[in-house]
């Protein structure tokens, strides 16, 4: 599902995309998943070790570049968090992204509560976050 933020005038300023996602541990004899499976568990705070845990993930988010800088991008992200925290009907406790791997995207993120899932991704051209739903109501 794709949204829209426009001014009065009806000119875009951001918009967003989610689809519904999940984070697994994976269960692999290869080395990497094993890896993977210890940081998903380490990462998640939660008490059962599920080997799912349902997720929304942004798939596209982008601020008109006169907004950049503002603090509307961080707006437009507690807007999201907001819609699965109000009448979540999907159930859904992470919010995820595979942001660019650059350090203005990735303090973005991490200025607004994201956290890095895996650090086996440093070298490659998208980092996967998640932000807990739980820490909110917590």
């Amino acid at each position: 599902m794709s949204y829209v933020f426009c001014d009065r005038a009806h000119i875009v300023k951001a918009f967003f995309s989610v689809a519904n996602d999940r984070i697994s541990r994976e269960k692999n004899v290869e080395k990497n998943m094993k890896t993977r499976d210890r940081a998903v568990r380490k990462s998640i705070p939660h008490e059962k070790h599920m080997r799912h845990y349902p997720a929304v993930k942004i798939g596209r988010l982008g601020v008109d570049s006169s907004l950049q800088g503002t603090g509307f991008g961080s707006i437009v992200l507690n807007s999201i968090n907001g819609m699965f925290l109000v009448a979540n009907k999907t159930g859904c406790r992470f919010v995820t992204v595979d942001a660019y791997n650059q350090s203005n995207v990735l303090g973005f993120y991490q200025k607004n509560g994201f956290n890095f899932l895996i650090n086996g991704d440093e070298n490659e051209k998208t980092r996967a976050l998640f932000y807990d739903l739980a820490s909110v109501i917590l």
